[in-house]
């Protein structure tokens, strides 16, 4: 698949920390998930200058500067006994919804989960949230029948 010559998909850099807590605030307010920014810059910028990081993140660069970001990292299932791709968030600002932009970046992120050898990729959607449950299912996702539970410490 070919993106436009203006929109390129690269790893996020420290520098990209400002512009992703944005986008997270952003995402957080499209799924009506609390969240408060502050703070958040340091830590994402921490993050992205480890190394190894935590997670990888790729975004997505425009002549508008970024206007999307994908998140993810590997996890290790101990019931199948195998580690697997987590992708932890995929947000697109609605002016490159519907543009195969989401499709790419799922497609890195299996690139690299093969890559690695995994044989499953895993992520959550809230369940009102028809659009990407359809696009998901799109990709040949299956939704799975258990509920995430948070317990905050």
């Amino acid at each position: 698949m070919s993106l436009p010559s203006q929109i390129k998909i690269r790893l996020a850099t420290p520098d990209d920390a400002d512009a992703l807590v944005i986008l997270i605030t952003e995402h957080a307010a499209f799924e009506k998930e609390a969240y408060s920014p502050e703070g958040k810059v340091e830590k994402i910028r921490e993050c992205l200058s480890a190394d190894p990081p935590p997670f990888t993140c790729l975004v997505v660069d425009t002549e508008n500067g970024i206007q999307g970001y994908c998140t993810f990292m590997s996890q290790y299932d101990s019931w199948y006994g195998e580690p697997h791709m987590s992708v932890d968030a995929l947000f697109l600002r609605e002016s490159l919804r519907g543009a195969s932009i989401g499709k790419e970046l799922m497609e890195k992120v299996k690139e690299q989960a093969l890559r690695l050898g995994y044989k499953s990729m895993r992520l959550m959607t809230p369940s009102d949230n028809a659009g990407a449950i359809k696009f998901y299912e799109r990709l040949g996702g299956e939704p799975a029948s258990k509920l995430w539970f948070w317990f905050q410490l």
